[in-house]
């Protein structure tokens, strides 16, 4: 086997956030990365390194190889092989036997597209000698689609056509190899589910009840009880986790990537659009603009890097994805900018927050709740959008407040003004009463009977006089007692 060493190359990317990335760059041409541990495993396309990886004669083929991300280390298994799957020890994928140039699976032709798996501990290919293609990998189980029924003549599912793709079941311990009888592709497997999209016409059902049959429904299988429900959601290409929780992209629904708890029969949706989700406890790992990106579905939140990258794989504290060249410049120094290499994103926690930097939404900034108003994969303590829109709430909030407290304050020296001016009107001495207006007469003069009367008064006085001067003239006075 040959082996390659190459030295840990750590580059430093700046994310959206400002945030130093741990990025480890394995110089490996790849592509469709799956991590468990500390091994990544992936295909690599001959013609990409014009090499011969698997002795056939030729640089035609793609063939599986890994990385050890502790020693740095790339392993090749020498087998042609797309589509890896790891679990523990073991890399499941599928293998045509053309590639390869060898027959598999003891038929006897080299036209098959055999399951493959290979173990890590004792470098050894096991055949499951089972056509199958997009296989699944966890734990004792492999689950796969095999080809269209019309390949081999054989109606799988006893639907009356030979047109299907069937999944089916292998178990590594006892080599048995289950028939669902359930139309569909793109199998993932938990230990007791099986969910895999089904095109609604090849079961000639409508699986999501909105009255037509056009659909990619999810469906999933029960291994204890060899059931086949629906989930009554459309959805392609799932991806399960450990507690059987399946994530993917519904493109009927705008494009939005959905989780969906196959025991609880529960399904959310993040409201992030995204690529090629995958699930790893509470991570999903997506694509979103050509970047990474990874969803918690503890806390809701989701973070968006600078770094491109395609076909992302969450385990633990490591992300690997592979990164198209024509977007970065060269990556791997082989002169030219035309591969797709493998590298890894190693999770640090910069802002000890307990959240891994790389799904952290505001990594050098502490934000344990990674709360996120406007949904743009930027926390709230580092959005500048958020962060000027706060500021201008506060603004206003002070703007208003000191208005407000000027009113109020407007309102009181006014009041104090009406209760002064009150006080100072109580205390004055009353004004006088202005006197009353009132017109001046101007009296008549006697009228005629009061000057005649006078004239009788004046004469009759007279008369007396001239009677006591001729009467009592000589005789003696005569005292009169008044």
């Amino acid at each position: 086997m040959k082996k390659a060493v190459i030295l840990f190359v750590i580059f430093v990317i700046l994310s959206i956030n400002a945030a130093a990335l741990k990025i480890v760059n394995t110089h490996a041409d790849g592509k469709n990365p799956v991590i468990y541990g500390s091994t990544v495993a992936f295909e690599t396309a001959e013609s990409d390194l014009g090499t011969d990886l698997n002795n056939d004669g030729d640089t035609n083929d793609k063939v599986i190889r890994y990385y050890n991300v502790d020693s740095g280390d790339i392993f090749n298994t020498e087998i042609a092989g797309k589509n890896p799957t790891i679990f523990a020890q073991y890399i499941a994928f599928e293998s045509s036997e053309k590639d390869q140039n060898a027959d598999l699976n003891a038929d006897n032709d080299t036209n098959d597209n055999i399951i493959l798996y290979y173990s890590l501990r004792d470098k050894k290919v096991i055949s499951t000698t089972a056509e199958g293609k997009t296989p699944s990998l966890f734990g004792d189980y492999i689950a796969f689609s095999t080809p269209a029924e019309k390949i081999r003549g054989i109606d799988y599912n006893n639907d009356g056509d030979q047109e299907d793709e069937i999944i089916k079941l292998y178990k590594i311990s006892t080599k048995e190899l289950t028939n669902t009888k359930a139309a569909g592709m793109n199998p993932a497997v938990s230990d007791k589910y099986i969910i895999f999209e089904t095109l609604e016409k090849d079961e000639d059902k409508d699986l999501n009840n909105d009255d037509d049959k056009n659909d990619i429904v999810l469906r999933y299988y029960i291994m204890e009880s060899g059931k086949t429900l629906s989930s009554f959601t459309p959805g392609q290409k799932p991806n399960m986790n450990e507690e059987s929780v399946a994530v993917f992209t519904s493109y009927d629904n705008g494009d939005s990537i959905y989780y969906y708890s196959v025991a609880t029969e529960e399904l959310k949706n993040t409201e992030v659009k995204g690529n090629t989700p995958s699930i790893t406890n509470n991570l999903i790992s997506f694509i979103q603009d050509e970047k990474l990106a990874v969803y918690d579905t503890d806390k809701s939140a989701f973070a968006v890097t600078d770094v491109y990258g395609a076909n992302p794989t969450v385990f633990e504290n490591k992300l690997a994805f592979s990164t198209n060249e024509a977007l970065t410049g060269d990556l791997n120094n082989d002169g030219d900018s035309a591969d797709s290499v493998i590298r890894i994103v190693i999770g640090e926690d910069l802002d000890n927050d307990g959240v891994y930097d790389f799904a952290d939404n505001c990594p050098d900034e502490t934000n344990e709740n990674q709360t996120d108003k406007d949904r743009d994969g930027i926390g709230d303590a580092c959005d500048e959008d958020t962060k000027k829109a706060k500021e201008a709430e506060e603004t206003k909030e002070n703007t208003d407040e000191k208005a407000a407290e000027e009113e109020a304050k407007q309102t009181t020296l006014l009041s104090e003004d009406k209760e002064e001016t009150k006080a100072e009107k109580t205390s004055e001495p009353k004004p006088l009463p202005e006197p009353k207006s009132f017109t001046m007469t101007k009296k008549k003069g006697p009228g005629f009977f009061t000057w005649l009367l006078i004239l009788l008064a004046i004469l009759a006085g007279a008369g007396c006089v001239i009677y006591a001067a001729i009467f009592g003239l000589g005789k003696r006075k005569r005292k009169f007692k008044f």
